[in-house]
């Protein structure tokens, strides 16, 4: 094998695994970053879940997951993706598994380039000699020996877990996916129940009509009750209204003379 054939297919070696172990580096990170994000996301929907959180706390979760999510993904797989490793740490690496090599791997790529200025005196056929012997040896190096242990299966591992523990949470709380996309919102425990009535303060015409519409929210009661009084008397008048499994019932007030007061109860 002529010299020239053996740097070649030493540095061509050495960067065949130099790209391997980026693309390890690079899925192990991603596993890693993907775990998080998964535990994270987990968390926040066993919170959002339990507590209902305000608009503020959902907020706080949300960039908090936006923020780690971004920094894991460039320190654990854009810097690995883009950091330029040299050949000699590569071939450090390589002597470190195989102690045999010695410190032959890395001088062959330090003494190689210094065969036409050589201000030291080194004998080229020297470097040569050690070029061809290292080349041969290589290939007698399992590759696949040096891509074990890298940490890619406990990467896996970790994954699966977080994935699994996002899926217990979606089924444990399948309403939380809801309420964390709309951040904004307040959503009341189911144990609550909420009324929106209306049209409020309004003004009808002697002997008319007047509708009371009621929007129930959270806990579904199985009847509202409506307090109505005329200006003047002091005893409330109480009016169950069924819901009927419904979010939304009326009820008509009918023939109104005078001024009535009324307000609403449910739950």
């Amino acid at each position: 094998m002529k010299p020239e054939e053996a740097y070649k297919l030493l540095e061509g070696w050495l960067k065949v695994l130099r790209r391997k172990k980026k693309l390890v580096r690079t899925t192990r990170g991603l596993l890693s970053a993907g775990a998080l994000c998964s535990f994270l996301a987990s968390a926040s929907l066993a919170l959002e879940g339990l507590l209902y959180l305000p608009p503020w706390a959902k907020w706080t979760l949300l960039s908090l997951g936006c923020a780690t999510g971004a920094s894991t993904l460039a320190v654990l797989v854009l810097f690995p993706l883009l950091r330029r490793v040299p050949l000699e740490a590569v071939s450090r690496e390589v002597e470190e598994a195989f102690p045999e090599l010695r410190d032959e791997l890395t001088a062959s790529l330090q003494l190689w380039p210094r065969r036409e200025r050589n201000p030291e005196g080194y004998s080229v056929a020297m470097i040569e000699a050690l070029v061809r012997n290292v080349a041969e040896r290589l290939e007698e190096v399992d590759m696949e020996k040096l891509m074990k242990g890298r940490g890619v299966g406990r990467a896996v591992l970790i994954f699966g877990t977080s994935v699994l523990a996002l899926a217990s949470a979606s089924l444990l709380w399948p309403g939380a996916y809801l309420r964390l996309s709309n951040p904004g919102t307040r959503f009341l425990p189911p144990d609550y129940t909420r009324i929106e009535v209306s049209p409020g303060d309004t003004t009808v015409v002697e002997g008319g009509d007047c509708e009371v519409r009621v929007r129930l929210e959270g806990k579904l009661p199985r009847e509202v009750v409506l307090y109505t009084r005329e200006s003047g008397v002091e005893r409330w008048e109480e009016t169950d209204v069924p819901t009927g499994g419904r979010r939304e019932v009326s009820y008509r007030c009918r023939a109104l003379k005078d001024s009535v007061l009324y307000r609403v109860r449910a739950g």
